[in-house]
């Protein structure tokens, strides 16, 4: 009998022959199918690729397992390999045939079926990537013959476009895109907020891993989702690792908490062919620096499925999968930091810096962010149920200014530039694009793009609002229009929304005029790689608008890029070379140095993953700042002690005073009287300018401040409500406050009080002014230095409580209750 010993590529053809008309004649025998099984052998293992002789051999073997002469894995085995071997010479000649003029639409379609079957058989991933590359030459083909050919089915379009976006996910096909390289540099932080380097044991991971960190490549990487705004930056990482459990070289991914320092590069290498067949290089870049933390439950899987032997022991561990969540620094921190405390004479500035700790590694310019430096008399910051990044962004809000966050390309320094508005100091500080980038979308660019959706534009017309304040006291405009920022729109003529505002008891020195929201341009457009012309950086430079591409752009000039959307998803092919190559590599020892990471040792493919690019763009004429999503202002209580100042003898107890301009200056009602007030008794709601001064307790201030724990509150008279709210407060009542927002606060009840007891104090906010009389309560002092003397007196009249204020400059306040 032949063995396959015997068998070459001289005789093999005559062999196959001689077995195919042995079958014909029926006068096949067990020893031929054994010679069969040996030709099958010798065919896979030369990869012989004669699709005939091939062809022929396969009928010969399933004839064979039919009569049950051979197993079903010796002709499921074969059977396997004529695919592949037909798959091969499928695109060959497809290849050859669509480089001629042969270009009808039925060959194309069935070219088309045909590679959306390997695909859907999963035979394309047994393909070696030679023929990889010889599909994407193919594909580059067929698109050529359905662009440029007037005759064609444009439906053809349709299907190709379907294939070749399954073909990204299996094969990371991209026509554009000769080449992928990521690369992410990962550094755990210490607890005073710099990188520490990793000390390798294993010989070999310290040869890989040159700057003391662990890099992570292409082949680590299964997925990567970058969302950048024109504030921050965040998303996920999900990538594989592949040693022996528990080696010291990755023990900081396991500890819960772990700030991780994560340098992100993504390069990207484009070919374009000229009309003289000359090649054009381009190389476009992004840069990301950003802070992850392990969870408490540290998000690992570790898959069996593919187990890693070293040649000394069996030693089995399995590819092991980490999933990281990733912010800018700024949130990635400052979402961890929740400190609540009052400040005096601080600007938000200030505020700020001073909670900046993390200034070695990162840098915040507020430089030309006039409106952050005000000072403000004091200030509650308020971190309950929140952190203190919501704190952070809030305030920018209120005061509108731009948050940008900047990443160098060249060093990785991040910068957050705080500003009032986008000036060309700003943009010029922010440059960060490629070479021979244009502001304007090329063929090329446009040729990227998969899909636009125009998510909002700027309306014709819109519904009218009234702001109603629905508060008897106010003498001023209780019902007022909003104004719209959209002069050629148009209000309907009979429908509006009515808005009611809160009634105040404290008056409101706000006058920000409102305006009626509405939509401005904006539309969504995802790319299949980043662009590889267009300046597609957020670099809040005004790109051109040709007005024949983009939806609903007719009359806007200029465009800008607010957000982009990178994500990179690791292809099936690439996945499975992966584990084939990791195979092929073993470990001399299970010593800790001999025992290293191996996927860092794999050969990495041109393109690896399938990925995505989505821009939202905006009209340049609508550049506005952009803020995160955030948690408000959430109230929280202190007590305090009401406090006339230092040196406060015995016999001053019942006195009290009102104070003005947050510091012992004493003020008087008539100071702050409107025209019309005078001697009469409308001054309604309180003015926010009379205050009660406060000793709170000196832990509530920052650790390092020298200031006196005083602050000041707005006392509060409401004479014309059913509710009056004056209370008279003296010298060391304990009071409980409420801070309502940044730099408002209230007293909201009195709970203990200096001159009756405490039990009668809890009862009611009024119940001073309706005992005052039986406790003798009257209380005079002298104010200014020309002996003006400023009195309250409570009076217990038959059936009638009142009291009544009153000073030689005429102000005069009156609140009566009758009987009880």
């Amino acid at each position: 009998m032949i063995t396959i010993s015997n068998i070459t590529d001289l005789n093999i053809n005559n062999i196959i022959n001689q077995l195919a008309s042995n079958l014909a004649d029926d006068s096949i025998t067990l020893s031929s199918a054994q010679l069969a099984c040996e030709v099958n052998n010798y065919i896979i293992t030369h990869k012989l690729e004669n699709i005939d002789i091939i062809n022929l051999q396969l009928k010969t073997t399933k004839a064979l397992y039919k009569k049950s002469l051979i197993s079903v894995l010796d002709y499921k085995k074969y059977q396997q390999y004529c695919k592949i071997t037909q798959l091969k010479n499928n695109i060959d000649q497809f290849t050859l045939y669509f480089s001629s003029s042969n270009k009808d639409s039925q060959s194309l379609e069935l070219a088309i079926l045909e590679l959306k079957n390997s695909y859907q058989s999963d035979l394309i991933l047994e393909l070696s990537y030679d023929y990889i590359k010889k599909i994407d030459n193919l594909l580059n083909i067929i698109d050529n013959a359905i662009q440029r050919s007037s005759s064609l089915k444009k439906t053809i379009l349709r299907e190709f476009n379907k294939l070749r976006n399954n073909l990204s996910k299996y094969i990371a096909y991209n026509s554009v895109l000769q080449k992928q390289e990521l690369i992410i540099n990962i550094k755990p932080i210490n607890q005073n907020f710099e990188t520490e380097n990793i000390n390798f044991i294993s010989t070999n991971n310290k040869q890989y891993f040159k700057q003391n960190s662990l890099t992570l490549k292409n082949s680590h990487i299964k997925n990567l989702e970058v969302r950048e705004n024109i504030y921050g930056v965040s998303g996920d990482l999900t990538f594989n690792l592949a040693y022996i459990n528990n080696h010291k070289d990755f023990d900081f991914l396991l500890i819960p908490n772990q700030p991780i320092l994560i340098d992100i590069q993504i390069n990207d290498s484009f070919n374009f062919y000229k009309k003289d067949s000359k090649k054009e290089h381009h190389t476009r870049s992004s840069r990301f620096v950003v802070v992850g933390f392990n969870s408490n439950n540290v998000d690992i899987n570790e898959d069996f499925e593919y187990s890693i032997y070293s040649y000394s022991k069996n030693i089995s561990s399995g590819v092991k999968e980490f999933k990281i969540k990733f912010h800018d620094p700024l949130k990635a921190f400052w979402s961890k930091h929740k400190p609540s405390y009052i400040d005096i004479n601080k600007s938000l500035d200030d505020i700020f810096k001073d909670n900046f700790f993390f200034s070695s590694l990162f840098f915040l310019d507020t430089n030309k962010s006039d409106s952050l430096k005000n000072r403000i008399p004091q200030v509650f910051i308020s971190t309950v149920n929140r952190s203190f990044y919501d704190f952070f962004i809030d305030q920018l809000e209120q005061n509108k200014s731009y948050l940008k966050y900047f990443c160098d390309k060249k060093n990785g320094k991040v910068t957050y530039y705080v500003v009032d508005e986008v000036d060309s100091s700003l943009q010029n500080n922010i440059s960060n694009s490629d070479e021979n980038l244009k502001t304007k979308l090329s063929p090329y660019d446009i040729s990227c793009f998969k899909k636009q959706s125009l998510i909002a534009n700027k309306p014709n017309l819109y519904i009218k609002e009234n702001d109603i304040s629905p508060d008897i006291t106010i003498n001023n405009k209780r019902k007022e229009e909003r104004k719209t920022s959209n002069a050629s729109a148009k209000a309907f003529s009979s429908i509006y929304k009515d808005n009611f505002l809160a009634v105040q008891y404290l008056q409101n020195s706000n006058n920000e005029n409102k305006e009626v929201t509405s939509s401005e341009f904006q539309i969504l457009l995802t790319s299949k790689n980043t662009l590889p012309f267009m300046d597609s950086e957020i670099s809040l430079s005004k790109l051109e608008n040709d007005n024949s591409f983009i939806l609903g752009t007719t009359n806007i000039k200029n465009l800008f890029i607010c957000e982009r959307k990178l994500s990179f998803t690791r292809s099936k092919y690439a996945t499975k070379e992966l584990y084939h190559n990791l195979d092929k590599l073993h470990y001399k020892t299970d010593s800790e140095s001999d025992v290293y990471e191996k996927i860092a040792f794999t050969k990495i493919l041109n393109r690896t993953h399938d990925n995505l690019v989505t821009y939202r763009i905006k009209s340049y004429s609508d550049i506005a700042p952009e803020y995160p999503s955030y948690k408000t202002f959430y109230n929280f209580y202190i007590n305090g002690k009401i406090t006339i100042g230092e040196n406060v003898n015995n016999d001053s107890k019942k006195a009290y005073k009102f104070f003005k301009n947050y510091k012992p200056e004493e003020s008087s009602f008539s100071e702050f009287q409107e025209s019309g007030e005078k001697g009469t008794s409308i001054i309604q709601n309180s003015k926010t300018d009379i205050f009660y001064a406060v000793e709170i307790i000196k832990e509530i201030l920052p650790d390092k401040s020298s200031e006196k724990p005083i602050i000041y509150l707005p006392m509060k008279v409401n004479i014309n409500s059913a509710n009056n709210q004056f209370m008279p407060l003296r010298n060391d009542d304990i009071i409980l406050i409420e801070a309502q927002s940044l730099t408002n606060a209230e007293i909201v009840q009195l709970i203990s009080n200096s001159a009756i007891s405490t039990e009668k104090a809890q009862q009611q906010l009024l119940q001073r002014q309706l005992l005052g009389a039986k406790e003798n309560c009257e209380m005079a002092y002298t104010q200014t230095s020309d002996g003006e003397t400023f009195s309250l007196t409570q009076l217990n009249e038959a059936c009638e409580n009142s009291f009544l204020i009153n000073n030689k400059k005429g102000i005069f306040l009156r609140y009566k209750s009758k009987g009880n």
